[in-house]
């Protein structure tokens, strides 16, 4: 923590400016949104956020899930994180959104810690927090429909700025980043996926002898499975699957395969997954996101994979992960302002939209580089963070959006200004003998 003294102003300045921002957005969205005769609970009443809070109103009720198709179709991480609040808070709407804005100055904080890890300067630290924590992704989640991912973001940025601490205490630390990434894939399953290279990289932070780093990491291990186990095994006593989740194989069926036979064949999303799910036509959509029709789900995607092809899906769902480093804000945006009336993207906006584009692809090109320009532990943590980046890329092909960056953008601004930060130094280094050469000659 020695690289943190003196940094009290900075972290103050990075709270005040993120929830600042944060509360700018939310009255400029709240304005927006009565202008068009709608209102910011409507958006919390949307796209996933509504089962979230369903969950957590049947969680106070003392039965998760109520018997729904929910309770094996979401995790009971950010459900019971939004129940407390309500409770804390005698259930206002606004309580959840003043929680979520606290949990991106959290991110933001976390953000400054682990920039200030890898030695990067306090104002360039800083610049990197404000960003990581008021980005128009958090910006958006901040509003409710994607609470879930800002829960995600902080448990998996805190365990990864732990990864720094292991030196001095190593199975202190391992403890608390397995509790950590444990914690992160009850929120959200995927992390079961992200957090393997997380917990593989601990005993390259322990400057020790073998037996030291294995023991820690199997520490680590140990405490993230038992965190997760006791769900998996509640969902095999309700419904016979030792799984976190139904999510990953209605998705695939859902969501992956008509996006990958549009881009095949020229038809609409529609059309396509009526066609996959002609087998199960008599039962409900809601009913599909049951553990009951997983078997009939994989089935489905299995016989799509072998007659479309295996290598013919592979190539379309590395392709589209084009959308993860290069998709735009600027349309949600659009959409969320004008209350959702306007999804279409006018011509004035494009020029945003293509600078958007622009700006992420340089992050992209100058955090991947990053690991080049480190040595020790900071290019052992960059490479990791490189990792993560394509790690989560790939999970959420091909149908990502701005908003799947969110748990990774920290990592890509810290990453982005370290290598701007190693190349501006080593041409200031350089400049001087330049000099030296032209007066030489």
């Amino acid at each position: 923590m020695q690289l943190l003294r003196g940094a009290k102003r900075d972290l103050l300045l990075v709270c005040i400016a993120v929830v600042s921002l944060q509360f700018a957005f939310l009255g400029v969205t709240s304005h927006f949104y009565n202008l068009h005769g709608s209102s910011l609970e409507a958006r919390v009443g949307s796209q996933d956020a509504s089962q979230y809070i369903a969950l957590a109103h049947s969680m106070l009720q003392g039965t998760f899930g109520s018997g729904t198709t929910l309770e094996e179709f979401r995790t009971p991480g950010y459900p019971a994180f939004a129940a407390l609040v309500l409770v804390i808070s005698g259930g206002t709407f606004f309580s959840l959104v003043l929680a979520q804005i606290i949990i991106a100055a959290g991110i933001a904080l976390l953000g400054y810690i682990l920039a200030r890890s890898l030695n990067i300067g306090r104002a360039v630290s800083t610049c990197i927090a404000v960003l990581a924590g008021a980005s128009p992704a958090m910006l958006l989640a901040t509003m409710g429909a994607m609470g879930v991912d800002m829960l995600y973001t902080l448990l998996t940025l805190a365990a990864l700025v732990l990864i720094f601490r292991l030196e001095r205490a190593p199975r202190a630390v391992a403890l608390g980043m397995g509790l950590l990434l444990g914690a992160a894939v009850l929120v959200r399953p995927i992390g079961l996926y992200a957090s393997l290279p997380v917990l593989f990289a601990i005993p390259l932070f322990i400057p020790a002898a073998l037996a030291k780093r294995l023991a820690a990491f199997a520490l680590a291990c140990a405490v993230f499975a038992a965190a997760i186990v006791p769900w998996m095994w509640h969902n095999y006593s309700v419904a016979g699957r030792f799984s976190l989740s139904s999510v990953a194989t209605y998705n695939i069926v859902y969501y992956n395969l008509p996006y990958f036979l549009v881009n095949k064949y020229g038809t609409s999303v529609d059309d396509e997954r009526a066609k996959l799910l002609q087998p199960l036509t008599s039962t409900p959509t809601d009913e599909l996101r049951n553990f009951k029709y997983a078997g009939a789900l994989r089935s489905i995607a299995s016989d799509t994979l072998k007659k479309e092809g295996f290598v013919s899906y592979g190539v379309f769902h590395v392709e589209r992960m084009d959308s993860f480093f290069l998709s735009s804000s600027v349309n949600v945006l659009n959409a969320v302002l004008t209350a959702g009336i306007s999804d279409s993207v006018s011509t004035s906006l494009k020029p945003f939209i293509l600078a958007e584009r622009g700006g992420w692809a340089l992050l992209f090109l100058l955090a991947f580089a990053s690991p080049f320009l480190a040595r020790g532990r900071e290019r052992i943590f960059l490479s990791l963070a490189v990792v993560l980046i394509f790690a989560n890329a790939f999970l959420t092909s091909p149908v990502s959006q701005p908003r799947y960056r969110l748990p990774v953008e920290a990592l890509v601004f810290t990453a982005a200004f370290y290598c701007a930060s190693a190349i501006a130094e080593r041409l200031r280094r350089q400049q001087p003998l330049k000099r030296v050469d032209m007066t030489l000659r």
